[in-house]
């Protein structure tokens, strides 16, 4: 952004005296501003169960920058997910892997549960525009529904008994 000024000096005493007009041209150059994290928990509530897939959507994810696109925001993992992993498009992201704003919004980042019987999760990851500064880290954790598993019943192999005979049968779990 850039604007002019012209100034004129005056003096009011005798005689009056005034200056030739001078330009003054005043530019300001915009600074590249860091995004800002502005979505990381999530709690799943009643429809977000153990051992599912779902979409991470910007109202749980997501971070602004002034002055970059969506896709130039990029989210970097810098620690896994422990009892899941995340997806983008269906291919397993790492530590190291990159996403971005563009990805959350257009449902291409999802979360798979796999370890059964655990309902937290976490990631850690930071946020960038590609324009050096700050970038900020932040841990997405997740929380997840229990699903009521049904019982398992383990026996042991086949007994055989001689008639009117007796054996204790043990190795059976519930």
């Amino acid at each position: 952004f850039s604007d002019t000024s012209s100034f004129k000096a005056r003096d009011d005493g005798s005689p009056n005296l005034e200056s030739s007009p001078d330009v003054v041209t005043v530019t300001v150059r915009p600074v590249n501003d860091d995004p800002v994290i502005s979505k990381t928990d999530i709690v799943l509530g009643d429809d977000k169960y153990e051992n599912e897939t779902f979409i991470i959507k910007p109202a749980n994810l997501s971070a602004t920058d002034p002055d970059n696109s969506d896709k130039q925001v990029q989210f970097r993992v810098t620690a896994n997910t422990s009892a899941g992993v995340i997806k983008l498009s269906g291919k397993v992201l790492g530590v190291g892997s990159v996403f971005t704003l563009d990805d959350v919004k257009n449902d291409r980042l999802t979360y798979e549960h796999v370890k059964q019987d655990t309902l937290t999760d976490a990631f850690t990851f930071k946020v960038s525009d590609a324009g050096g500064g700050n970038e900020p880290e932040q841990t997405f954790n997740i929380a997840l529904n229990p699903v009521n598993d049904s019982p398992e019943v383990v026996v042991p192999k086949a007994v055989t008994l001689l008639e009117e005979g007796s054996k204790t049968i043990t190795g059976i779990t519930i």
